[in-house]
């Protein structure tokens, strides 16, 4: 009978400690999700942190540059581009889309953008 006992309180304490894990790695789930599986990554700011359109254009503009060398990695199909959209729930508040069809490309933008203005910007990684 204290077999059952250890065994009951064992299998109990299991889980517990799975039921809080899950409740803790639920919000990161579907980020991971996100960038493992889909190949996309969204940058989670909250809407008073985003710039506005004209502060986008003019990082943009800042890095002309840098956008041409982005949208010359794939010119046959001309699948890499950013792009200023109007963040969902937050009027008047702009993020970027920065769109690409492969992995290998991702690997590409991201050494493009590290170190660089972009780097901590607001933007939304879609392998399309």
């Amino acid at each position: 009978m204290a077999a059952r006992k250890r065994l009951l309180i064992v299998a109990l304490a299991v889980m517990a400690v799975a039921a809080v894990g899950s409740v803790i790695a639920a919000p990161y789930v579907p980020a991971v999700f996100e960038d493992i599986v889909a190949d996309n990554h969204s940058h989670r700011w909250r809407c008073e942190d985003l710039p506005t359109k004209e502060q986008l254009q003019a990082m943009l503009d800042r890095n002309a540059e840098l956008v041409r060398t982005v949208r010359g990695l794939d010119p046959e199909l001309n699948s890499v581009y950013f792009e200023i959209n109007e963040a969902a729930g937050c009027p008047g508040r702009h993020d970027l889309i920065l769109t690409y069809d492969s992995h290998r490309l991702r690997d590409q933008l991201e050494r493009l953008v590290r170190g660089t203005e972009f780097e901590n910007a607001p933007i939304n990684w879609r392998n399309t």
